[in-house]
């Protein structure tokens, strides 16, 4: 399948397939039943990837699954790339992000994001309220996330999950004090669970704030590392554009 964006776009029809995958998600960055159907508005994260791929003569086909199946897939060779993967030692071992003489490129990185509590609005616990302290808290959290380590640090009694829904849950049922997630997927749930967010508050100190970028296998990468750093590149250069403003705005 070739996206035709605009007459200004160079394309070619011999395309590089690229199996992307990430978590299920329906915001106004990814919409993940639009993007499965290639129906109505897919998000303007996945409308800004398609055009960069498009751009560097790549086909994005996109796969939802959680997060450390996902990680496992690009481990295993299955699929090309994710996002929005933080950086972390362990997964230098099988994948890349996009570096400048060795350091981090934060300017092409796909998100920046932050780690919130969430708790019940009736919590008496004032130093988890007020400081997001997790010291000896039955915090649950999704499977493999690059925040466990830091949690562990603090003293937290960590349970896995591999659904944010369920999370919050958890937390409504009294089975976990706090649910640590991505605030962006958390409001998301809220926003669209009236029910939840009568009784589950965001806690206003973040746990720790990070970035996240499209993460490539090694194994893609060696063999078509122009397309990838292209990619990175136009991902970036498009944000700027009068064309992402509008695309960004259209959402909101």
């Amino acid at each position: 399948m070739v996206y035709l964006l605009s007459s200004t776009v160079a394309y070619s029809y011999s395309l590089t397939k690229v199996e992307i995958a990430t978590v299920v998600k329906s915001n106004d960055r990814v919409k993940t039943k639009n993007v499965l159907t290639n129906e109505g508005r897919p998000g303007w994260f996945i409308e800004l990837s398609r055009r960069a791929a498009l751009e560097c003569n790549m086909e994005l086909r996109f796969q939802f699954v959680p997060w450390v199946r996902g990680l496992l897939l690009l481990e295993q060779g299955k699929i090309d790339a994710t996002f929005n993967s933080n950086h972390m030692e362990i997964r230098e071992k099988y994948g890349v992000y996009p570096r400048i003489d060795g350091i981090l490129d934060e300017k092409r990185a796909s998100i920046k994001y932050g780690y919130y509590a969430y708790t019940l609005r009736n919590s008496d616990d004032k130093k988890l309220v007020e400081r997001a302290d997790l010291t000896n808290r039955n915090v649950v959290v999704e499977r493999a996330a690059s925040i466990i380590p830091e949690l562990k640090k603090r003293g937290a009694k960590i349970q896995e999950n591999v659904n944010y829904l369920s999370m919050l849950k958890m937390v409504a049922y009294h089975r976990a004090d706090v649910a640590v997630g991505i605030d962006k997927s958390f409001d998301s749930l809220l926003d669209n669970t009236p029910a939840l967010a009568a009784i589950i508050m965001k806690v206003k100190t973040p746990v720790q704030l990070k970035v996240g970028y499209v993460m490539f296998s090694k194994k893609f990468y060696a063999t078509h590392q122009e397309q990838v750093e292209c990619f990175w590149d136009r991902s970036a250069e498009n944000r700027k554009t009068d064309w992402f403003r509008k695309l960004y705005l259209s959402y909101q």
